[in-house]
């Protein structure tokens, strides 16, 4: 099994060489339609198999979560850096920080932000001993404010912004604290280069990356989610990949198979599915 294997991953890869758009296409619409297939009855053994031959196929099944893979990929893409320095939007329990630490031993210094106060807390006292780690209490918008919060429990990774016109039935609420990013960049990072920037999915990535957008230049990769709403779901999307397409970034949609690129100039739509709505962006 394993020569077959191997020989249909060399084929693969050799097709995407020889024509990267036509196989761009049919990467798109395999999935989503085994995804389709996988997702939405328990029944359909087949394609399920072929899902999950899919993933071994091409090395990602020995990787227990999509998060460990996409840091993988991004610490393979930092192997010539040296002092690295990583910014981590929603920091929620360290997760990202924690993964990028198993995979390069040269971060010189790790901002970890973290609006919630709970998750604040334990990110203080996890990283206490940790010399190159800082934990920041606050949050990124377009404009400095301090606004209520609510939650459906102390430390929840899900909140909603106070709005007088709307009722809450989520019991927690707490202050918080929003900052430009590119407010806290220049009074705090003095020019410096940040190689990586994460921001969660919980974050709202549009928001963040418009109030950092004059010093986008100043950071290397980007990972970022766009959480999709009904009716509308391509909207921040299309506005988050225009930003920083025209500051100089190069787009990918990251998957089962790693990352895909967006072909902006012939506005071929990232994969819609379910197996993890994450992007990144990396400066040319």
């Amino acid at each position: 099994m394993k020569f077959p294997t191997n020989l249909l991953k060399i084929i693969i890869v050799s097709f995407h060489k020889i024509q990267p758009k036509i196989t761009y296409i049919l990467i798109n619409k395999v999935i989503t339609y085994l995804n389709t297939k996988t997702t939405s009855s328990k029944r359909s053994k087949i394609s399920s198999r072929l899902y999950y031959f899919l993933n071994r196929l091409l090395g990602n099944y020995k990787y227990y979560s999509p998060d460990t893979l996409l840091v993988k990929i991004i610490s393979k893409k930092m192997t010539s850096l040296k002092e690295i320095k990583y910014f981590d939007i929603g920091g929620e329990e360290g997760l990202y920080f924690d993964l990028l630490n198993k995979n390069i031993r040269d971060i010189q210094e790790a901002y970890l932000f973290e609006l919630d106060e709970i998750n604040y807390k334990i990110l203080k006292y996890k990283y206490k001993s940790f010399d190159n780690v800082k934990v920041v209490n606050t949050g990124f918008s377009t404009r400095n404010q301090k606004v209520k919060i609510y939650s459906k429990f102390p430390g929840s990774q899900e909140y909603e912004i106070h709005d007088p016109d709307k009722e809450f039935l989520s019991p927690y609420e707490q202050m918080v604290s929003f900052e430009r990013l590119d407010e806290y960049y220049l009074k705090n990072l003095h020019e410096k280069k940040i190689d990586y920037l994460n921001i969660n999915n919980k974050e709202e990535s549009l928001e963040i990356l418009l109030s950092g957008e004059s010093v986008l230049k100043n950071f290397k990769i980007i990972t970022f989610t766009i959480k999709q709403i009904l009716g509308d779901e391509n909207t921040n999307l299309d506005k988050c990949i225009n930003l920083l397409n025209s500051n100089n970034f190069e787009l990918f949609k990251f998957s089962e198979l790693g990352l895909l690129e967006i072909d902006i100039k012939n506005k071929l739509k990232p994969i819609k599915n379910n197996f993890y709505f994450k992007f990144v962006a990396i400066q040319r």
